[in-house]
């Protein structure tokens, strides 16, 4: 039986990789020689990811898998979300998401181990104005939080809470109208909207526990306004995966969501943090791509 074409495409400078400049070695070590031909990419700039995705399905890829954070997770899955090349992540940023909620983890010897065997599960995926997602996006403060992440030159947890701690009075309450499924739109004024299609922000804060993957639907979250000392008082939720019990949590799993926002306000998607148009509409794909995933995910 041939061997299956599995490329590597890893971001060097990405959180947890910047001491791991062997990383091909790792991948070495640990990876099945007798079930994988192994080739093995680093990224170099910013959407160089996409460009070796495309290149690996060129070249004929069985296996594509993302080695860094949930920033690299979007920009490799995002090439192939709708083919039949298979999605795979080793976690190596500093918050990991996706990997923490597919059950992955954060160790990179454990998830080569879940590579080996080889399961796979099929997933949804998201399209924000047009640009698919597969974890979570939103507006409001944790957009603004994941902007200021990526634009700051230290990362890890502790510079993470550090501008969160810093943020958390000074942002200010957003108005937003949202339309769920097609219905008019409604006001709201909160501190931020989630549209996710799994549980997990990085540093396995979970923002909404109730999303799924695979049920072919997407979760919007409204954190709506409440003084602030609610929100910190709240936050043990956040960690045990309980915050939808909050009063201020409004939750709706459904198909598609438009947004107007405030004009340059900051959106993030897997998060990473930019502005966009004022108008955002948020879609469910279905079944749409292939993830290797832990048995029991």
């Amino acid at each position: 039986m041939p061997k299956q074409k599995i490329h590597f495409i890893v971001n060097p400078i990405s959180g947890a990789l910047r001491k791991r400049k062997d990383i091909d070695v790792f991948i070495q070590k640990y990876l099945d020689q007798e079930q994988f031909e192994p080739f093995i990419k680093m990224t170099e700039y910013a959407g160089h990811a996409i460009e070796l995705a495309q290149q690996a399905i060129k070249d004929g890829a069985d296996i594509v898998v993302a080695v860094g954070g949930d920033g690299s997770v979007n920009e490799v899955s995002s090439v192939l979300i709708g083919t039949d090349i298979v999605f795979g992540v080793v976690p190596g940023g500093s918050g990991n998401g996706f990997a923490m909620h597919m059950g992955i983890g954060r160790k990179i010897k454990k998830a080569i181990e879940i590579i080996n065997q080889g399961h796979i599960q099929v997933i949804d995926s998201i399209t924000l104005n047009g640009k698919p997602y597969i974890n979570l996006s939103g507006v409001g403060f944790a957009a603004n939080i994941a902007y200021r992440f990526k634009e700051n030159k230290q990362r890890g947890f502790m510079n993470y809470l550090k501008i969160t701690m810093e943020q958390a009075f000074r942002y200010p309450f957003q108005k937003y109208e949202i339309s769920v499924d097609g219905n008019d739109y409604e006001k709201r004024e909160c501190l931020m909207v989630e549209i996710a299609n799994s549980t997990s922000f990085g540093y396995n804060f979970k923002p909404a526990p109730l999303a799924k993957v695979d049920d072919g639907l997407l979760e919007l979250v409204i954190v709506n306004k409440t003084p602030k000392l609610n929100y910190f008082a709240a936050f043990p939720r956040m960690i045990n995966g309980q915050i939808h019990k909050s009063y201020f949590i409004e939750r709706k799993a459904c198909q598609k969501v438009d947004i107007r926002i405030p004009e340059n306000s900051y959106v993030h998607m897997d998060g990473e943090g930019f502005i966009e148009s004022h108008e955002l509409q948020y879609q469910i794909v279905p079944n749409s791509l292939k993830v290797i995933a832990p048995k029991n995910a």
